[in-house]
């Protein structure tokens, strides 16, 4: 049973980076080694790779070794890949036609990684990505608000008090005069128009003498002693 998992063997890290970003969607793991490291295919059996790429380059091509090794052996069911940067075309097309040949062939000089992932997709089927909900972009459309469906938001006054002081006042009276304050004022304003118009309230008031004050009480003579007989 194969796991979501590539062996590659080659030493190029920007190959190596751009299968961990195409296929990491996919859920599949990046296990790099060298073609150089020993047996590389020793590996197979505990990796159980669903896909292994070998890179071909000048001038050893030990790459091609490595495929037919492992067409014969340990990854007979196993898709193999060969890729190079190096190698002439006709150099891949020749050994298509011998018969132990790679699945697939992947020229990396002006490589496409639309490409890269068909062909891959092609042999081992991908699957669906599982997208990342972070780096998703989001559009957003123009939309048309209508005022009829605009919320309404009651704000509750709190009344100011007789006193002219309220609560978020800290205490401090504040600007407005209380009602009965203005009522007052009105009714002051209305009496002097009235007057001016009338001519009532021109002559001074007279002012009321103060009641007289009650003559004192008449002194008691003090008790005469009465005499013994």
């Amino acid at each position: 049973m194969s796991h979501r998992r590539i062996l590659l063997v080659d030493t190029d890290r920007a190959f190596h980076q751009l299968l961990e970003d195409q296929l990491g969607p996919y859920g599949f793991e990046i296990v790099a080694t060298s073609p150089t490291e020993g047996d590389v295919l020793a590996r197979v059996p505990q990796l159980e790779p669903a896909l292994i790429v070998i890179a071909v380059d000048e001038p050893d091509k030990v790459g091609y070794a490595l495929c037919n090794k492992a067409k014969k052996g340990v990854a007979a069911s196993i898709p193999v890949i060969l890729v190079t940067a190096t190698v002439t075309p006709k150099s891949f097309a020749n050994h298509r036609k011998i018969k132990i040949h790679a699945d697939e062939y992947i020229d990396k000089r002006g490589l496409n990684p639309a490409e890269v992932v068909g062909k891959i997709d092609n042999l081992i089927g991908l699957g669906e990505a599982e997208l990342d909900e972070l780096h998703i972009p989001v559009e957003v459309d123009d939309v048309a608000i209508d005022l009829a469906d605009a919320v309404e938001v009651e704000v509750e006054v709190e009344p100011i008090g007789d006193d002219g002081v309220d609560e978020f006042d800290e205490g401090n009276a504040t600007s407005l005069a209380p009602p009965r304050v203005t009522d007052a004022l009105l009714d002051a304003d209305l009496d002097d128009a009235f007057a001016a118009l009338t001519g009532i309230g021109d002559e001074p008031a007279v002012e009321a003498s103060p009641a007289p004050m009650p003559p004192p009480a008449p002194a008691t003579p003090p008790a005469r002693p009465q005499r013994r007989s």
